[in-house]
């Protein structure tokens, strides 16, 4: 769509908008009261963040999850990660274990200090006990690295509600083991190295499981119960998802062509309704993800993808509500492929390209909101097409975006410190 912005007029409107906030450190309430008329009585507010690996990201967004959680009564988290491994996750988030038990429950993706802060913060704010958090995952496991976190449950579950076809499963775990990585980046070397035949094998498992899964429902309902086929179904799915992601990166790595972002989205969106399903009404979601990932919009640039925010935006309407988070700073952590790397890739900082004139950032530093923190809403600017920002930073550039339809209120950071980690999560 064409986009009309004056760069003066917006960035004027921003200048009288914003709500300059202290360091992350020093933010009071009162200063993320401004989001209220965003968060409302929305059941799901999604938290995002222009890139990954940025420090200062990760602790605005510890803030504004314990506001919600304090202040509007918020009690999920739900988080760009693997849906299987969060369970584990959860417990010891609750509380169970001891505090040194991270590893066991996280396992190699625990190793750097900034991934441990990140579930240490959340543990020792649910000891607090006045308005604990429960943690699910949304996404493939690993970092679609690996299939293990969905296939070990589903060859247990078959082992109970069909044996004549659990070796199936097993078959699709032990090709899968072949091609685990710390990420799907990583994983889809290894993937390709594999003969055609495995790969084809593979696929054409997880197809059969699913066709026998959805027309013998009735009969493992009975042996098992519908919450364990319903769980059942959930990780097949999910390996179905992942095994697609990995030969879609493979073609991205190798050929360029688009990755077919709109498979994950879906997955992680079905995932989202999967536990708001589950959860009473009364329960309030936090979600963090990507920007990318959590706007209500179609992606603008390039191939066809529609995003998870998208789904969720037309199931829930109103229910769901957007903030983005993005930066000014200069510099900012990219991200590399490369095979010399257990992940599959490595984490730089590089300079951030300059912004178009229309663009959000742009309006930020014109109006003399580059150098600090700031939080405001967009339900203001959607009056008048003269203040509609064309782009928003993503991954070190600035994609041609319908902001205010993609998301209801930003806040920006000046800085983008890289963390120490390449973790996925």
């Amino acid at each position: 769509m064409p986009h009309t912005a004056v760069p003066d007029v917006l960035s004027r409107a921003v200048r009288e908008l914003a709500t300059v906030l202290p360091s992350i450190e020093e933010v009071a309430d009162a200063d993320l009261a401004v989001l209220d008329p965003v968060i409302g009585d929305a059941r799901v507010v999604a938290l995002g963040e222009a890139t990954h690996f940025v420090a200062e990201f990760a602790a605005i967004q510890r803030r504004v999850i314990r506001y919600l959680a304090e202040r509007h009564g918020f009690t999920v988290l739900a988080y760009e990660f693997g849906f299987a491994e969060a369970a584990a996750l959860d417990g010891w988030l609750q509380g169970h274990g001891s505090d040194d038990d991270l590893d066991l429950r996280h396992g190699r993706h625990a190793r750097s200090e900034a991934t441990r802060d990140r579930w240490r913060w959340l543990r020792e704010h649910n000891a607090r006990g006045e308005h604990p958090i429960r943690f699910v995952g949304l996404d493939t496991p690993g970092g679609g690295g690996t299939l293990r976190p969905v296939l070990e449950p589903l060859v247990a579950f078959l082992e109970l509600a069909d044996p004549d076809t659990v070796d199936r499963a097993r078959t699709a775990r032990e090709i899968s083991h072949r091609f685990e990585s710390l990420s799907q980046a990583g994983s889809a070397p290894l993937w390709a190295q594999l003969p055609i035949a495995d790969r084809t094998l593979l696929t054409a498992t997880l197809s059969r499981l699913s066709l026998r899964m959805d027309a013998l429902r009735r009969v493992y309902v009975e042996r098992t119960g519908e919450s364990e086929v319903d769980l059942a179904r959930r990780h097949l799915d999910i390996a179905m998802a992942a095994d697609h992601m990995i030969a879609a990166i493979h073609d991205l790595l190798t050929t360029g062509s688009a990755p077919d972002t709109s498979i994950r989205d879906r997955l992680m969106a079905d995932s989202m309704f999967w536990h708001l399903d589950r959860l009473g009404r009364e329960n309030r979601v936090v979600l963090v993800a990507h920007n990318l990932h959590i706007q209500k919009t179609a992606v603008e640039e390039g191939a066809a993808a529609l995003t998870m925010g998208s789904y969720l935006a037309e199931a829930l309407g109103e229910d769901y509500r957007t903030i983005a988070l993005t930066h000014t700073a200069r510099r900012a952590p990219a991200i590399s492929m490369t095979t010399e790397d257990p992940h599959g890739f490595v984490v730089t900082d590089d300079p951030v390209a300059e912004p178009p004139h229309t663009g959000l950032e742009s309006a930020l530093n014109v109006a003399g909101l580059g150098a600090v923190t700031s939080a405001f809403p967009f339900g203001p600017l959607r009056g008048d097409p003269r203040t509609a920002p064309s782009s928003i930073g993503a991954q070190g550039t600035h994609l041609p975006t319908d902001v205010l339809a993609a998301h209801d209120a930003v806040v920006n950071l000046p800085t983008a410190t890289t963390t120490d980690h390449v973790s996925l999560y």
